[in-house]
């Protein structure tokens, strides 16, 4: 009998999912059948896509790339609020609160990313033009003139009309953001109204291959905790049996999903026969579980050391 594990696993925390991550799945799928419909069916559609740098030292995370046979979009979207100004080589957001923030100048920021996407895709000889930026403000913010007047900027004044009145879309956000795939697309038929259609758009075939080479681009590690929410970063080492176990070289999709007791009584039932309270499955393989011990590291997003959690707080892992 050992109760100190039964403990231990009911001492798991539970964390419910964020706000913006409530219904995102479906969102992206909906999303992703708007964009079929409005470019004609062949177009593709990434998230979180990290592309090397092409100087090798790191890689880039591209919000959003969005793939026609007219142009590829590298589309960074953000949610600043109140105005925003260009000052020296920064960009200073004014707060509505008088508050001021200095960002990096998110047109050159996402110029770096087009250029590794670019270089990624050197094999593919991509004409000069089709691969384009756009940087979308999200919310209605004032602009200075020096960055409104600059054509790579999208506002929330031009997507608005683009939105339904009567939308398949719960969360605004998703409304916005199919909203915005179509504003795209119409631009693209005004410039293809303008110029010679042939002379633009790359063949079926050599879209699709494009698609796939972008498809093999990595996206960050999730861990999705009890509770629901889900949390990304670099996955290191599972620890799990007194082994290591390394998670780096795993081939994208492929994780693992933790099957634990977490009923008191069963887990009592189990404990009084000796029996594991929990189980680690993957395609091939299955261990016993130690609540007290195993675990999983980390590198999340946005923290500046890795870390460890325990897999009595996990319910699956899947690599990027």
């Amino acid at each position: 009998m050992n109760f100190h594990e039964l403990n231990c696993l009911s001492s798991a925390r539970n964390f419910s999912p964020m706000g913006h991550e409530i219904a995102g799945d479906e969102a992206e799928r909906l999303i992703s059948k708007q964009i079929k419909s409005a470019a004609n069916g062949l177009s593709f559609i990434y998230n979180g896509k990290r592309v090397p740098r092409s100087d090798s030292t790191g890689r880039y995370e591209i919000d959003i790339i969005l793939l026609t046979r007219q142009h590829l979009y590298v589309l960074e979207v953000k949610n600043y609020s109140g105005s925003l100004s260009k000052v020296g080589s920064n960009w200073v957001q004014t707060r509505r609160n008088g508050e001021q923030v200095e960002h990096e100048d998110n047109l050159h920021k996402n110029q770096l990313k087009l250029e590794a996407l670019n270089y990624y895709l050197k094999d593919f000889k991509i004409p000069d033009g089709y691969i384009q930026q756009r940087v979308l403000f999200y919310k209605d913010l004032m602009l200075s003139p020096e960055i409104s007047r600059d054509s790579r900027v999208v506002t929330h004044e031009q997507i608005k009309s683009f939105i339904p009145k009567v939308s398949i879309f719960k969360r605004v956000e998703d409304q916005f953001f199919a909203a915005l795939i179509h504003f795209l697309v119409s631009e693209e038929e005004k410039q293809s109204a303008r110029e010679s259609v042939m002379t633009k758009r790359i063949n079926s075939e050599v879209c699709r291959n494009i698609g796939d080479k972008i498809g093999i681009l990595r996206t960050w590690d999730e861990i999705c905790l009890k509770g629901g929410r889900i949390i990304r970063g670099d996955a290191y080492s599972l620890y799990i049996e007194g082994k290591e176990y390394e998670l780096r070289n795993l081939e994208a999709s492929t994780g693992f999903s933790c099957k634990w007791t977490r009923n008191k009584l069963f887990g009592f039932i189990k404990s009084l026969r000796g029996k594991p309270l929990g189980f680690v499955t993957s395609k091939h393989r299955k261990h016993e579980l130690t609540p007290s011990k195993d675990k999983i590291k980390i590198h999340r997003v946005g923290r500046p050391n890795p870390e460890y959690i325990y897999l009595r707080e996990v319910e699956w892992f899947c690599k990027g």
